[in-house]
């Protein structure tokens, strides 16, 4: 069986409309996540199983929550991406 991150983890990507970054950061540190980081049309935060649960069903501003399956980056030079 495979492991994914999100398994053992607790960092997810919320995504949201373009320029609503702001007012997202604010709702999800509301609703009770940590290490909020706005990124490009979405924000990045870590939250515990309750805090994941209540931000899914009573956010606002989020269109989706994204779980991370395992840890990539984009190669500069191919711009393909590439297993950590």
């Amino acid at each position: 069986m495979t492991d994914y991150l999100y398994q053992s983890g607790d960092d997810f990507f919320a995504q949201v409309p373009d320029g609503g970054e702001e007012v997202a950061t604010e709702e999800l540190l509301g609703l009770g996540a940590s290490k909020v980081t706005p990124g490009y049309r979405g924000v990045y935060f870590s939250a515990d199983r309750d805090a994941l649960y209540r931000i899914v069903y009573c956010a606002l501003t989020i269109s989706r929550v994204l779980c991370p399956l395992s840890p990539t980056q984009i190669n500069p030079v191919t711009g393909s991406w590439e297993k950590r």
